[in-house]
């Protein structure tokens, strides 16, 4: 990364100084990012690790299903194993539909449970593309006010120094490397490719129960 050696001259010290001397915007900005990013980080870490384990148990639930159509287990042992593992959306969309006693009331409750599958395995994802959004824009904001800051002590004095320049460019690299601190948009994406992959499989599957009751 660029700004490696920049903050490998930098001590706990020195940092926490730079910090310090920022100015009031540039407080908020920086935590403005550091809020973002440790949320956003949270939401990609709960997601990645919800979304291997439906992928896993939905093999798993495949599996079962296919040796209960061949004969080879009942029904009970099944619905047994959905009950284990009410965080898998096809396991929820089996145990609301498996009890109805006919094709429209089957369709109701699959469709009623896929919506709310679906909302679940959306919830947060928000926080993600609001902050690939704007944490770009906020860095570029402290940025382009540190410079500010720098040209105005420029401009006040009749002698430039980097005592006099330096608070401001300092805040200007700060901000700019907090706002490289949140997941990128590729990172962004792939969560919610995952997550979309997934509802789609359980809007199409909602009518798996009843064509299978036939």
């Amino acid at each position: 990364m660029p700004f490696t050696p920049f903050l490998a001259v930098l001590g706990p010290q020195d940092l926490l100084d730079m910090l310090i001397d920022t100015t009031l915007l540039g407080k908020i900005v920086l935590l403005l990012l550091l809020i973002l990013s440790v949320l956003s980080w949270a939401v990609m870490f709960d997601k990645g690790r919800s979304l291997s384990r439906i992928r896993k148990g939905h093999r798993e639930f495949w599996q079962r299903l296919a040796s209960w159509r061949e004969g080879r287990e009942p029904v009970t042992s099944l619905t047994a194993w959905c009950e284990e593992r009410v965080d898998l959306p096809l396991a929820n969309l089996w145990l609301e539909a498996a009890p109805q006693k006919s094709a429209v009331m089957v369709r109701r409750a699959c469709e009623r449970t896929a919506y709310a599958e679906t909302e679940e395995l959306e919830r947060y994802l928000i926080i993600l593309s609001t902050t690939v959004t704007i944490a770009p824009f906020l860095g570029l904001m402290g940025t382009v006010w540190g410079i500010m800051q720098s040209f105005t002590e420029m401009g006040s004095g009749t002698n430039t120094t980097l005592n006099l320049i330096g608070p401001g460019i300092a805040e200007a690299l700060i901000t700019t490397i907090a706002a490289s601190r949140p997941p990128s948009p590729r990172w962004s994406s792939t969560i919610s490719s995952s997550v979309r992959s997934i509802s789609w499989a359980t809007k199409w599957n909602a009518s798996a129960p009843s064509s299978r009751r036939r």
